[in-house]
């Protein structure tokens, strides 16, 4: 019951957000920022997947090879989704061909699209280890912070600010926060690794896809986006390295 109360939590942290788009601008405006939030979702599930096959096999791992396996699970994770976002340009060309009249709406991916970041991680990897560890109560937990954060960035940035760009990129610090927050939940009760690094540069790269695609575009913004990916995975060469010769090791035992 846990787990079920968690999920339509979830569901409520960008809800309530969508719920009050509709109420303050209506039916129209919502339909632009919901067309591109079930772009994201659609990734999101499609990667979610990976969680039915990991759970099982992460709850008959003794908890020693848990603790080996996250960093490397982590980095295989985050890395090809991040380089994932290179292609964010001319994904969004070929949908402007194939849904013209949606044009206005495709703006905000840019601002979205890194959503699929962050909740690929918790999906397929945080919330797994939680319920291998039977942490429930801490999926719970996180998930209704979250929903109290978002009812009250909702009122900030619908109902005060008057401003729809500042509401949706409140949805994207919302899945930030619900993955950080998670995550530091999880390493505190059972892990003992430190990853705080990685958020930072983490939350740097898709703050600069963000800042480039929303406020340059096109090519110039893919490049700029490609030539921050590339310092990233230079300055975690030796963990990419050292993690991929880590779930070779592990994959023969």
């Amino acid at each position: 019951y846990k787990l079920l109360a968690a999920s339509f939590a979830s569901q409520l942290i960008i809800g309530i957000v969508r719920f009050a788009i509709e109420q303050k601008w209506g039916t129209i405006v919502f339909g632009k920022v919901s067309l591109t939030l079930s772009l994201s979702n659609m990734v999101i599930t499609c990667i979610g997947a990976v969680s039915v096959v990991l759970f099982p096999m992460l709850k008959k791992m003794k908890e020693e090879t848990l603790e080996e396996l996250f960093l490397t699970m982590r980095t295989v994770l985050t890395v090809p989704v991040l380089a994932v976002l290179i292609f964010y340009t001319p994904m969004r060309w070929i949908l402007e061909l194939w849904l013209p009249q949606y044009h206005d709406s495709l703006h905000y991916l840019a601002v979205l699209f890194p959503i699929c970041v962050y909740e690929t991680r918790s999906v397929a990897l945080i919330d797994t280890y939680l319920k291998a560890y039977r942490k429930e109560k801490l999926i719970l937990f996180n998930s209704l912070v979250t929903v109290g954060i978002s009812a009250l960035l909702s009122w900030i940035t619908v109902f005060l600010m008057g401003s729809l760009d500042a509401a949706v990129i409140s949805i994207v610090l919302l899945m930030m926060f619900k993955n950080i927050f998670s995550e530091k939940m999880l390493l505190r009760s059972s892990l003992p690794v430190k990853v705080w690094k990685d958020n930072l540069l983490e939350v740097a790269l898709t703050g600069i896809f963000i800042l480039v695609n929303w406020k340059i575009g096109g090519i110039t913004a893919m490049l700029l986006y490609t030539a921050a990916y590339i310092i990233y995975v230079l300055l975690k060469s030796k963990d990419i390295k050292r993690e991929m010769k880590n779930l070779k090791k592990i994959a023969r035992g």
